[in-house]
């Protein structure tokens, strides 16, 4: 079990501390609340969408309105690694190294379908809502999803719409 969690909070890290649950944070460390159960913090950098911002003020360019950045583009960063977690702290560097750099060049998918099934069948269609819809209360899938071998997260909008429950996923709250 690992616990990840993405809000501004000690709640999750603390609560990982006590049940000796592994974790991963948002936008910062929380090794001092955690110190023997935080692997390591995702975080958002903005530096790159302003810049790209600015440059387009300054060229005259429109911005444009569903921008994302990427672990390319700087815009996502992880911390450093939990020192209590790992023995070999620097393998682990590797690791996260080298899976970085498939990312960045495209030949690992976060989402691949061959990694994750659906009531133990892979999907191979997913319309999901990508479209801004009039009624929030009422989405309606507007967009493929799945081309390619994986989910296209992301790519048609700068907000998140993976909204599949994979197996091996407990859920909690539906609500």
């Amino acid at each position: 079990m690992l616990i990840s969690q993405h809000a501004d909070s000690l709640g999750a890290p603390q609560a990982c501390e006590l049940a000796k649950v592994p974790n991963v944070s948002y936008n910062g460390s929380t090794e001092s609340t955690g110190p023997n159960t935080f692997i390591i913090s995702s975080r958002i950098d903005w530096a790159p969408y302003l810049k790209y911002a600015i440059n387009c003020v300054n060229t005259g360019s429109q911005i444009a309105t569903d921008w994302t950045g990427t672990i390319a583009t700087g815009s996502v960063q992880l911390t450093a690694i939990g020192n209590k977690v790992f023995k070999d702290k620097a393998a682990v560097q590797k690791q996260l190294d080298e899976v970085r750099d498939k990312l960045i060049d495209g030949s690992l998918k976060v989402f691949a379908t061959e990694n994750w099934t659906v009531n133990r069948e892979h999907k191979t269609s997913y319309t999901a809502d990508v479209n801004a819809d009039p009624d929030p209360t009422h989405p309606v899938p507007d967009t493929e999803a799945i081309a390619d071998g994986y989910f296209h997260e992301s790519e048609f909008r700068s907000a998140p719409y993976f909204d599949i429950i994979i197996d091996g996923i407990t859920v909690i709250d539906e609500q």
